[in-house]
C-alpha cells in the first residue's frame, strides 16, 4: 500500500484541509464537477439554502467547500449540492424525496468536523420549483444532533446503564442552548450564537454518552476470547527483526500481510509477471508470526488503485481479467492454505479503488470468482470484503482516486449490500476507520447500520495522526497546522492515545466487531501523519502504544462470559 499516493486522495477527496475552504469572510461557488447534472431527466426544484453564520472567535477557516447529501437511511447519494456566495445551496436531490446534508463545521471547543443536519430526524424536502427556503446552518445543525441525542440516550439506557453526571450536564446544557436558540429564531445572529454554544455541549454529550455505555457493556459481558487486536505487518522489514517480533507481539495476536501486486520499498514485488507469485517473503513473516501463536490475514491480493497497478494490469481486457484472478487466487491459496487464518476477497472496490473502471456487473462477477476459488481451495480460511471512506463522500465527487467515475458510485452500505444480495458468500466485512473526521458516535452509528447487513465484521484499518515531532517539524514532514484542530486538541501523541483507547474501546463493546486492526506500527513508516505506536525503527513506544497495552490488561482481568 502507498502512503503517499493514499494520503493524496484524501487531500484531494477534500477530507483533510488540502485544497480550497471557506473562510469566515469568503464565500465563493462551488467546483464544477459538483454542478453538473449526471442525468437526463429534469429532477431540479426549489432551492433550499443553509445560510452559515460565522460566530467562532478562533482561527478559521470555519466551513470546508465540500457538502454533500444523505437519505433517510443515512446513505450518500449524488446531488447538485455545493458551497455557494449565498451558504450551502441545494435544488436537486435526483429524485430523493427527504434527505439531510453534510458539512465540514467548526465547532470550537470540540473540532472542524463534519456533521449531519437532518430537520431533527424529520428530513428535509425542496420546495416546489422557483421557490426557496431559507435556513440557519447553525440552527439546524444544533437541531438535529440534540434531537438524535434524545432517542440515542433512550436506546443506551435500554439495559441498565445509567448516564454518569458529566453527561447529563453536556446534554441538559445542549437542550438550553437549543431551546434559547428555538426563542431567538426571528434574531439570526443571536439564534446562530445559541446554536453554536449548543453544538458543542451536544457532540460532548454525543461522545460521552457512547463511550461510557461501551464501558459499561464490557463490565457486563466480561472479557472477550473472540476478539483480535491486529496491526499491519511490514516493519517486519522496517527494523530489526527480534525487536519488531517482540514488540509486535506484546501487543497484538493478529497481523495483517500485504500482498500488493507492486511492492513499495518495504517489501518486494508479490508478482513477477501476470499472475507469477514471488511467495518467499511472505511466508517467512507469516511463519514468524505463527511461530508466535499470532493469527495472518492477506491484505491487498485484489486492489485496483492507481499507485500499485502495472500496466499490464491497467489494460487487461474484463474476460482476461477473470483468468487472471482465478490462477492468482489458486495459486495463492494453494500456497499459503491454513497459514492464513483469513484471506482479502477485494479491497475498496466500492466504486473508489476502481482505476479499471469495472462497471457493477463485472465488479460483482469478479469478487464471486475470487471468493468462490479461495473457498474452494482453502475453504477453512475466512474471506473478507475490505472497504474504506465509511461516510462515501466520494459519491459526490464522482470520482476514483484519480480519474471521473463512469458509473455512478455507491456507498459502502450499498457495495456491501449488493454482493450479499447477489448471493456471494463472503465471511467477515470489514471497514476501515481511519480518523473519518467524525465524532465518535457517528462512527459507531455508521458501524452499526452496516451490522444489520449480518456479516461479522472487523475493523480493517484503524489510525490518527501523532501530530508533528521533533523530527518531522525540523524536516517539513508534518508541519504545524494552521487550520483549527480537528478533534478535541491539536493533534499530538496524547490525543492520538485518547482516541485510540476511545475507538477501541467502542469495538470491543459491540458483539458483532471481531477485530480492530491499527494501522501504522512505527514512525516514519507511516500513513497517517506520526501515525504509528512507535516512534521510531529502535523500538521507542508512544503512549499510544502503552494505552493500548493498558487497556488489554484490564480487559483480560475481567471474568470470561
Amino acid at each position: 500500500m502507498s502512503k503517499v499516493s493514499r494520503r493524496k486522495f484524501i487531500k484531494q477527496s477534500t477530507i483533510t484541509g488540502a485544497g480550497t475552504i471557506l473562510a469566515s469572510n469568503a464565500l465563493f461557488a462551488a467546483p464544477e464537477l459538483l454542478l453538473k447534472s449526471r442525468v437526463g431527466k429534469n429532477t431540479e426544484g426549489g432551492e433550499l439554502l443553509f445560510v452559515p453564520f460565522f460566530v467562532q472567535k478562533g482561527r478559521g477557516p470555519h466551513l470546508y467547500e465540500l457538502a454533500w447529501a444523505t437519505d433517510n437511511d443515512w446513505d450518500t447519494f449524488y446531488s447538485n449540492i455545493g458551497i455557494t456566495e449565498k451558504g450551502v445551496s441545494i435544488s436537486d436531490t435526483k429524485g430523493v424525496d427527504r434527505f439531510g446534508i453534510n458539512v465540514r463545521w467548526n465547532v470550537e471547543g470540540f473540532g472542524w468536523t463534519n456533521i449531519t443536519a437532518d430537520n431533527g430526524g424529520e428530513f428535509y424536502t425542496l420546495p416546489v420549483s422557483g421557490k426557496s427556503q431559507i435556513l440557519n446552518l447553525n440552527y439546524e445543525l444544533c437541531k438535529s444532533r440534540v434531537v438524535r441525542n434524545r432517542w440515542r440516550l433512550k436506546e443506551l439506557k435500554k439495559n441498565g446503564w445509567i448516564p454518569s453526571a458529566e453527561v447529563m450536564m453536556c446534554v441538559n446544557l445542549s437542550e438550553q442552548f437549543y431551546e434559547d436558540a428555538t426563542k431567538k429564531k426571528n434574531d439570526d445572529l443571536s439564534c446562530a450564537h445559541f446554536a453554536q454554544s449548543g453544538l458543542n455541549y451536544t457532540l460532548w454529550a454525543s461522545e460521552k454518552m457512547e463511550v461510557e455505555k461501551a464501558k459499561f457493556d464490557i463490565l457486563l459481558r466480561g472479557k472477550r476470547d473472540d476478539f483480535f487486536f491486529g496491526c499491519d505487518a511490514r516493519s517486519f522489514y522496517q527494523m530489526y527483526q527480534d525487536t519488531f517480533l517482540e514488540l509486535f507481539s506484546e501487543v497484538f495476536n493478529y497481523a495483517n500481510i500485504t500482498f500488493v501486486v507492486k511492492g513499495d520499498g518495504m517489501m518486494s514485488d508479490y508478482q513477477t509477471a501476470p499472475g507469477v507469485i514471488q511467495p518467499e517473503t511472505r511466508e517467512l513473516l507469516i511463519r514468524k508470526l505463527n511461530d508466535r501463536g499470532i493469527k495472518c490475514q492477506e491484505r491487498l491480493l485484489f486492489w485496483f488503485h492507481d499507485c500499485c497497478i502495472p500496466d499490464w494490469l491497467r489494460d487487461m481486457k474484463y474476460d482476461d481479467l477473470l483468468k487472471y484472478a482465478e490462477k492468482l487466487t489458486y495459486d495463492t491459496m494453494k500456497h499459503f492454505g491454513d497459514m492464513l487464518y483469513a484471506m482479502e476477497v477485494v479491497n475498496e472496490l466500492h466504486d473508489w479503488a476502481n482505476e479499471l473502471q469495472l462497471n457493477h456487473e463485472q465488479i460483482t462477477g469478479l469478487t464471486r470468482l475470487i471468493n468462490d476459488v479461495a473457498k474452494s481451495v482453502a475453504p477453512n480460511v475466512k474471506r473478507t470484503i475490505n472497504n474504506c471512506c465509511p461516510f462515501a463522500e466520494y459519491v459526490q465527487m464522482s470520482s476514483y482516486s484519480k480519474k471521473k467515475a463512469v458509473f455512478p458510485q455507491r456507498s459502502v452500505y450499498k457495495f456491501s449490500k449488493d454482493l450479499i444480495d447477489a448471493g456471494i458468500d463472503f465471511d467477515i466485512l470489514e471497514q476501515q476507520m481511519y480518523f473519518p473526521y467524525r465524532d465518535l458516535q457517528d462512527s459507531i452509528l455508521l458501524l452499526e447500520k452496516l451490522a444489520t447487513l449480518g456479516k461479522p465484521m472487523q475493523l480493517s484499518e484503524v489510525g490518527v495522526s501523532g501530530g508533528p515531532s521533533n523530527y518531522s517539524v525540523k524536516n517539513n514532514t508534518v508541519p504545524i497546522s494552521k487550520e483549527p484542530y480537528l478533534w478535541h486538541q491539536p493533534w499530538n501523541e496524547h490525543t492520538q492515545a485518547d482516541w485510540l483507547e476511545d475507538i477501541y474501546t467502542l469495538a470491543y463493546s459491540k458483539s458483532f466487531i471481531h477485530a480492530s486492526n491499527w494501522f501504522d506500527f512505527v514512525d516514519p513508516y507511516y500513513y497517517m501523519e506520526n501515525g504509528g505506536l512507535l516512534r521510531s525503527t529502535k523500538g521507542e513506544k508512544k503512549e499510544a502504544y502503552h494505552r493500548l497495552k493498558k487497556i488489554q490488561n484490564n480487559w483480560n482481568n475481567l471474568p470470561g462470559k
